[in-house]
C-alpha cells in the first residue's frame, strides 16, 4: 500500500510499524532506520532556545534604541505579538504531523510530493547561507581576541557543532540542554549587571508613554527585530524525535517562546534604561565593560561565540533531519545511515560539508555576508507562508484557519516591505518542480 508520501510502504516488524523505502534509481541504499524518540519537553525546549537565540540578542536591543529611542521596548512587544500566529502554525502542524521533514512535510501533506520537493529545496537554500552567516559572525567575535581569519574560526565552530551532533541522541540532548542553560545564565547575568546601579526613581523619563507612540515609530525597527523571533520553522524538523510529539512538541514550543520573549524584553529594558551605553551596536559590551572593565568585554565576546556554537549545534541537528527525510523520500541520492545511538551520520556529514563550503565561498570573496543573510531571510519568510497555506488546506477548524490567514498576512507584508527579489527562491522552486517530475517519471517507468 502506498503511503501519502508515495514512496514509503508499511512493513511489520516486532509488532511495530517500520518503514521500507521502495526501489528508486536515485537511492544508493534502501536501508532506513527510524530516528529515535528521545526528546522530552525540557531537552526540546533547550534545543529550540539554542536555535532561536542568537548573537543578535546582544546587538539588536542597542540598534532598536538607536532607531526609535524611548519607544524601542514597545517595538519588541509588537514583534512578539505578531510572531504568535506564525508560532501557532508550527505548533498545530508539528503536533499533528510530526516528521523530520518539518515544513516540507507539512506542505507535502497538503499539496503532494512535488510541493514537498520544492519546499525542501527552498529550505535547504535558506540554511545553506543562513547557518554559515551565523558561523562567520561567531568568527568575527572570536577574531577580536584570537589572531586568525574569521572564516577559519567560523569553520572551527561548524566542526565543533558537528562533533556534538555525532554523539548519541540522548547524550547530545544533554549537551544542548547544558549549553542552553549556560547561555541563559550568561545573558541573565548581563541583564543583572546592567540593572545594577540604575537610578530607579528616574526611569520613567527613559520610556515613552504607550499612547504617545506613533505606529510609524513602532514599526520602524520591525523588520530588523522580527528575525530575532525566527527559528521555530527550523525546529519543526525535530518534531519526529519527541517522545510524545502530540503533547511534548507544543509544550516545548510555548516554553521556548515565553523564555525568549522574557529574555528579549529584559535585555531591551536594560539597554534603554542604562545611560552608560556609548555604542548602540555593542551596547552590552559597553554596559558590562563599564561595570567590570575590559575583562567584561572579553566575557561578552566569548559569550557571543558560545551562543553561536549553540545555534549551529541545534540547527545542524534540525537540518540534518531534513536531509535525512529527503534521502528517505528518494529526493537526494545519498546512502542513509543511522547509528544505533540514533544519529543520522550521512545526513550530518552532508549538512556540515555544505555549510563549510558556503563559508569557504565567503572566505574567497565570492559572496558577501550581507548577501548571504538576505538570501536566507527571504527563503525563511516564504517557508512561513508555505506552512500557513498548508494549514489552510488541511484544517477544518475555523479558528485554525483564522490563525493561518493572519500568518499569511504577516508574511505578505514582510515580503513587500523587505523589497527583496524572489529570483533565488523562485529558481529553487523551479528546480524542485523538475526534480519531482523526473522522479515521478522514473517511478512510473
Amino acid at each position: 500500500m502506498k503511503s501519502q508520501r508515495g514512496f514509503l510502504t508499511p512493513k511489520a516488524g516486532n509488532g511495530l510499524l517500520s518503514l521500507r523505502l521502495r526501489a528508486s534509481p536515485l537511492i544508493v541504499s534502501n536501508a532506513v532506520t527510524d530516528l529515535k524518540k528521545d526528546i522530552s519537553v525540557i531537552s526540546g525546549t533547550a534545543l529550540m532556545l539554542n536555535i532561536v537565540i542568537g548573537a543578535g540578542a546582544l546587538v539588536l536591543p542597542g540598534l532598536a534604541f538607536k532607531l526609535v529611542g524611548d519607544a524601542a521596548i514597545y517595538s519588541w512587544v509588537a514583534c512578539a505579538v505578531i510572531a504568535i500566529p506564525l508560532l501557532l502554525v508550527f505548533v498545530i502542524m508539528g503536533q499533528r504531523y510530526p516528521d523530520a521533514g518539518g515544513v516540507s512535510h507539512f506542505v507535502q501533506r497538503a499539496f503532494g510530493n512535488r510541493a514537498y520537493v520544492m519546499a525542501s529545496l527552498i529550505f535547504l537554500g535558506a540554511v545553506l547561507f543562513g547557518l554559515p552567516s551565523i558561523a562567520l559572525t561567531g568568527g568575527h567575535y572570536l577574531a577580536s581576541y584570537i589572531e586568525a581569519p574569521p572564516s577559519m574560526l567560523g569553520l572551527v565552530l561548524i566542526t565543533v557543532a558537528t562533533v556534538i551532533n555525532f554523539l548519541p541522541t540522548s547524550a547530545a540532548t544533554k549537551v544542548t540542554t547544558v549549553i542552553a542553560s549556560g547561555i541563559l545564565l550568561i545573558l541573565i547575568s548581563a541583564v543583572v549587571i546592567g540593572l545594577y546601579g540604575l537610578d530607579l526613581a528616574n526611569l520613567g523619563g527613559k520610556f515613552a508613554a504607550p499612547l504617545d507612540v506613533r505606529p510609524a515609530t513602532l514599526f520602524m525597527p520591525f523588520m530588523m527585530l522580527f528575525f530575532a523571533f525566527t527559528g521555530w520553522e527550523v525546529a519543526a524538523g525535530i518534531s519526529e524525535e519527541f517522545k510524545r510529539p502530540e503533547i511534548d512538541f507544543p509544550r516545548a514550543m510555548f516554553c521556548s517562546f515565553l523564555i525568549v520573549c522574557t529574555l528579549y524584553f529584559m535585555m531591551a529594558f536594560v539597554v534603554q534604561a542604562n545611560p552608560t551605553a556609548s555604542s548602540h551596536e555593542t551596547a552590552f559590551v559597553s554596559i558590562v565593560e563599564n561595570r567590570l572593565g575590559q575583562f567584561g568585554g572579553v566575557i561578552i565576546s566569548i559569550s557571543a561565540a558560545l551562543i553561536i556554537l549553540a545555534n549551529l549545534t541545534a540547527a545542524i541537528w534540525a537540518v540534518s533531519r531534513m536531509v535525512f527525510s529527503l534521502g528517505r523520500e528518494g529526493v537526494l541520492p545519498i546512502k542513509l545511515q543511522v547509528r544505533d545511538s540514533g544519529s543520522p551520520v550521512s545526513s550530518i556529514i552532508i549538512t556540515a560539508s555544505a555549510l563549510s563550503f558556503a563559508v569557504l565561498l565567503n572566505w574567497s570573496g565570492l559572496i558577501e555576508l550581507e548577501k548571504m543573510l538576505a538570501l536566507s531571510g527571504q527563503n525563511f519568510l516564504i517557508l512561513y507562508g508555505a506552512a500557513a497555506v498548508a494549514l489552510v488546506r488541511l484544517t477544518h477548524d475555523v479558528k485554525e484557519k483564522l490563525v493561518a490567514f493572519i500568518a499569511l498576512l504577516v508574511v505578505a507584508i514582510m515580503l513587500v516591505v523587505s523589497g527583496q527579489t524572489l529570483i533565488y527562491p523562485g529558481a529553487l522552486a523551479l528546480l524542485g518542480w523538475f526534480v519531482a517530475g523526473h522522479r515521478s517519471l522514473q517511478q512510473g517507468a
